[in-house]
């Protein structure tokens, strides 16, 4: 009799387990994962040539990156056009240097 419990609680033990095992690798799932082949490529605009290198040696052809500053155009006087402002609004990833100083 007493077999009969320690074999039932092993049996519950054991399925519990793999109840258990089988429902967490199923939440390991990549949902919604990209696909590896056909996809667009990430969009992203940077502002000077130093980041726009740097992005294209990390990312490679998996990014289509462009530069706001055209060669040669001086960055403290650079006014944004309104092509300029479409093209961030648009893209995936905006990569900046400087912005507001803030006083400490």
């Amino acid at each position: 009799m007493k077999f009969r419990k320690t074999y039932k609680r092993k049996q519950a033990a054991v399925l519990l387990s793999v109840f258990l095992l089988v429902t967490s690798v199923a939440g390991c799932q990549r949902v919604g994962a990209v696909k590896e082949t056909g996809e667009e490529k990430v969009n992203v605009v940077t502002t000077i040539f130093p980041q726009y290198d740097f992005v294209r040696q990390i990312a490679g052809d998996n990014v289509e990156v462009s530069m706001l500053l055209k060669p040669g155009e001086e960055t403290h006087s650079y006014e944004p056009t309104p092509q300029d402002i479409l093209k961030i609004q648009n893209c995936d990833l905006f990569i900046y240097v400087g912005g507001k100083k803030r006083d400490i």
